[in-house]
């Protein structure tokens, strides 16, 4: 009887700790960065809009006093950045793509203007985690149906990860 009471406790420990550890694992992602203007000074309280493209939520943040903005917990996919100050042009980036726990660093910088004008931005940001020395990836739909399981084991899908 003793024997089952220790399996039992010590199978709720292994159930616990398996909770646990999932707890630090997120799918969402994160942008941040630090809104100048021209000559490179920061402006501050400026707002800082990131909204999906597919389904039009968006979040907004205010540049802190030292320009920076961080916009965290981002559900994946293609997104639209604006910033604005008075004073200075709208700026516009149309699409930037945020991939699975991606911290995307995109600065912004602010023209001077009205706010009615905008300046969009056509060439590509490049988004690049220089604080971070994680290593990731995402596979693509096409490379997981096109290799080759032996026995349909899925674990081996997972190795395509590590």
């Amino acid at each position: 009887m003793r024997s089952i009471g220790i399996r039992a406790a010590f199978a709720m420990l292994m159930v616990v700790s398996a909770c646990v550890s999932a707890l630090g694992q997120s799918t969402n992602a994160s942008l941040s960065g630090v809104v100048q203007d021209a000559q490179g000074a920061v402006t501050p309280n400026a707002p800082v809009v990131a909204t999906q493209i597919d389904t039009s939520q968006s979040r907004t943040v205010q540049s802190g006093a030292d320009g920076h903005y961080i916009i965290t917990n981002l559900p994946i996919g293609n997104y639209k950045i604006s910033a604005s100050s008075g004073g200075f042009k709208t700026i516009v980036i149309p699409s930037i793509t945020l991939q699975v726990n991606q911290s995307a660093v995109v600065n912004l910088t602010l023209t001077v203007g009205s706010r009615t004008e905008e300046v969009t931005v056509t060439e590509e940001v490049p988004l690049l985690t220089t604080d971070d020395s994680s290593v990731g990836q995402v596979v693509q739909n096409q490379s997981i149906e096109s290799t080759p399981l032996n026995g349909r084991n899925f674990w081996q899908l997972v190795a395509l990860g590590l």
